[in-house]
């Protein structure tokens, strides 16, 4: 019976030490492991997919080191992407092409391929309006972009879509200076809007658009925002306000009428602009018809909002331009030599420049300065809201020793500065 025991106990002090050894070959293989990430990390094509291959697969360190090796060399490629992964390849082969999506792809980073992002792409067949303005290209357009379209995970129509509302934006994008024959409709494109029923084509004259004025409608929610054009109207930019306003309303009116735009997706309920004139103006014709007054959906949300615009237009549309167009468009008329008057004083380039150079806090330069002041450089956004702080800054100058002269200029900057201050 002993003899029996002290068998047990050899054979358990065996099995222990095999054990021993086998965690001690499995430890310095995974501290190994560890060194050769750390070591060519930088070198492993998609090593986080790799990893998490791993985990599924359930390998060992000696196979993930070997599959490590695999990709350094050009032989293994770790699949599995993450949704992220497939969204970024999408994203760089809109913007970079297919070169520089086969470049990642061929990179460390390991990106999808064309052929992988192929089933998530959906590329619609958009109708430009090269003829006016016109219902049934922009119905078209409404209908192929958000129509029902397959889902790749289970290549079926997707599920009935969430009523969000919706925003309306303008915009021009720069085009070549060229006229296309369309075969599909038998058009000709690239010819001006504006100019198309006065072409003196007798005389070998056309009038070709050097511009593109975009309609793209955008969701309001936490995903799926992005803007999708259903108008696209080649332009020189020398209509009226009258032409955008007609465009605004029959973009408007095609989705309210459309089956795949407000009865499936939900209403318009902002249009947004850029800064230009002609369409603030049709913005502001469009929507300063009706005052929101109780009774209205929209009067209990803002009943307690004093000093907010209530006027809208039809269905409660309401006007959205960019505001750094305001920031700027004040930036250019007080940078002016005519500048603006304020209480019968003229705050242009010059009076600023003398008294933001009193401002302690700002390390100004004569150059820094007068970059702050430069009336040509229009579009500098981050400048002009710049000043606009400056400006408010103005008012907690000591006035103390002010002779009568700077009193009255104090004065017209500190109501500017309130009226900047508020609006901010």
């Amino acid at each position: 019976m002993a003899q029996n025991d002290l068998n047990a106990v050899k054979l358990k002090k065996l099995n222990l030490e095999g054990s021993v050894e086998s965690a001690h070959k499995r430890l310095k293989e995974y501290i190994d492991l560890i060194q050769f990430i750390g070591q060519h990390s930088h070198e492993i094509p998609a090593l986080h997919r790799l990893l998490a291959n791993a985990a599924v697969n359930h390998w060992s360190a000696s196979v993930i080191r070997e599959h490590c090796q695999l990709a350094m060399d050009g032989k293994y490629t770790a699949m599995g992407y993450q949704l992220y992964e497939i969204y970024l390849a999408m994203l760089i082969y809109e913007l970079g092409g297919g070169g520089a999506l086969y470049a990642l792809n061929h990179s460390i980073f390991a990106l999808p391929s064309r052929n992988t992002i192929k089933p998530y792409r959906s590329q619609a067949k958009l109708m430009p309006s090269v003829n006016g303005v016109r219902v049934a290209e922009i119905s078209s357009n409404i209908s192929a972009l958000f129509g029902p379209r397959a889902s790749r995970e289970t290549n079926t129509e997707t599920a009935e879509p969430t009523i969000y509302g919706h925003t309306l934006s303008f915009d021009e994008v720069a085009t070549e200076r060229k006229v296309d024959y369309m075969p599909e409709t038998d058009d000709m494109g690239g010819l001006c809007l504006e100019h198309l029923r006065a072409l003196d084509m007798r005389e070998g004259k056309v009038h070709i658009s050097h511009e593109t004025s975009v309609g793209a409608i955008s969701r309001l929610s936490e995903t799926g925002y992005g803007a999708r054009p259903v108008f696209m109207g080649p332009s020189c930019k020398t209509g009226d306000w009258k032409d955008c306003l007609r465009t605004m309303e029959i973009v408007l009116e095609c989705w309210k009428r459309s089956r795949y735009g407000e009865r499936l997706r939900g209403p318009v309920l902002s249009v947004s602009s850029d800064g230009d004139p002609k369409r603030c103006l049709a913005l502001f014709m469009m929507c300063m018809h009706t005052e929101i007054v109780e009774g209205n959906p929209l009067y209990p949300y803002i009943c307690d909002l004093p000093g907010l615009n209530r006027f809208v237009g039809k269905d409660n549309v309401t006007m959205d331009p960019d505001f750094k167009h305001e920031i700027k468009r004040a930036r250019g008329l007080l940078c002016s030599k005519a500048g603006l008057v304020v209480k019968n004083t003229c705050i242009n380039r010059d009076l600023l420049f003398s008294w933001l150079e009193r401002l302690t806090d700002h390390d100004w330069s004569e150059t820094t300065l007068h970059a702050l002041l430069d009336p040509a450089d229009g579009q500098n956004v981050s400048g002009a809201i710049k000043l606009m702080l400056c400006i408010v800054e103005l008012k907690s100058l000591n006035s103390d020793d002010f002779d009568p002269n700077e009193a009255v200029e104090f004065e017209a900057l500190c109501l500017l500065a309130d009226s900047v201050a508020l609006k901010g």
